[in-house]
């Protein structure tokens, strides 16, 4: 048997050849958008990632940092309870010494009038005449 001649014509191909062609390009197209998709996305997730890595590290310095805010204030209420202390003991100490001051000047207040009242009479004494001591001092009726 012989085979049957070929009617096609090789410089026109068909219209099933064309269309596969064409869905071949499509196909092509497709992939290669596809693949520029593929790429895009691993590039954002690729920057998520970065940013969730940075956001983790700043919530790691937040943290930190709100630890030793938290040490700071606690710190600082220690020393401000040490530091009322010392004010009571100091106001204490302040109001003893101002009550003895009081007393040492009452007490100076007396000496001085003590030291008048002898000075004057010692003034009466020099004034007074040897024989009027003796007289008022053997002689006057007590």
């Amino acid at each position: 048997m012989e085979p049957e001649p070929d009617h096609s014509n090789s410089d026109h191909p068909s219209a099933a050849t064309v269309a596969s062609e064409e869905r071949i390009y499509a196909l092509i197209a497709e992939k290669e958008q596809l693949t520029n998709d593929l790429a895009q996305a691993k590039s954002a997730i690729e920057a998520s990632e970065r940013e969730l890595a940075d956001a983790r590290r700043k919530i790691q310095e937040l943290t930190a940092e709100r630890d030793q805010l938290s040490a700071d204030k606690t710190q600082a209420r220690s020393a401000i309870e040490i530091s009322e202390r010392d004010l009571v003991a100091l106001k204490s100490q302040v109001r003893e010494l101002t009550e003895e001051k009081n007393r040492l000047a009452a007490a100076k207040e007396r000496a001085q009038a003590d030291v008048e009242s002898a000075y004057d009479k010692v003034r009466a004494l020099e004034t007074e005449s040897v024989f009027d001591f003796v007289k008022r001092r053997y002689f006057s009726r007590k």
